[in-house]
């Protein structure tokens, strides 16, 4: 039998082959046919990552206008956390740095945000920079309006997990079952 997480059809094969070769040739070696039945599956890392240029530094007097999306992307925080719990060195181009910044809860107050009739509100601070001293740093912090959950209309929500074999992998498939959980407590009120 041979030990490895495959498709029941590749089992087969494998086993059927070992089968025919030990009936093909009766004198390989008992040894050698163990070894064609335990041999392990590669793994197939089919992780990739956008190649990002660093933008560098621009002065506002010569290019005032900067635009940006306002998005919530925490992904790759995850990402990187577990290629170092695992002892990976993470890819240059798996690291985004606004992801990291967006994955903490900066506990900013809704009042502004909800009350004021506006979509969100701005505050802004400036420090010293830590690694030299004629740099400062502005941190711009936007806080959308969060919408009261419990007056929105219901929703149908259709997934498509992929348990193919390309997932087959202990860092993709084991995430199913815990975002399928949170899912299910997320939507169970409103069943």
């Amino acid at each position: 039998m041979v030990a490895a997480c495959r498709p029941l059809e590749e089992e087969l094969i494998w086993e059927s082959m070992a089968d025919t070769h030990s009936m093909v040739n009766r004198s390989v070696s008992h040894a050698s046919q163990l070894r064609i039945k335990h041999l392990k599956p590669s793994i197939v890392n089919s992780e990739n990552y956008q190649h990002y240029q660093e933008n560098g530094i621009k002065s506002v007097l010569q290019d005032p206008v900067s635009t940006f999306s306002i998005d919530v992307d925490t992904g790759s925080y995850t990402n990187i956390r577990r290629m170092i719990n695992q002892g990976i060195f993470p890819p240059a181009d798996a690291i985004r740095i606004e992801e990291f910044v967006n994955y903490f809860d900066y506990d900013y107050s809704q009042h502004h945000a909800n009350n004021s009739g506006t979509p969100f509100s701005i505050n802004t601070s400036i420090a010293a920079s830590p690694w030299a001293e004629q740099w400062h740093i502005m941190a711009i912090d936007l806080n959308g309006f969060s919408p009261d959950v419990s007056q929105i209309a219901g929703r149908n929500l259709v997934f498509l997990l992929d348990v193919s074999g390309s997932m087959n992998q202990p860092h993709k498939i084991t995430t199913v079952n815990p975002f399928t959980r949170l899912v299910n407590r997320a939507v169970r009120g409103t069943i």
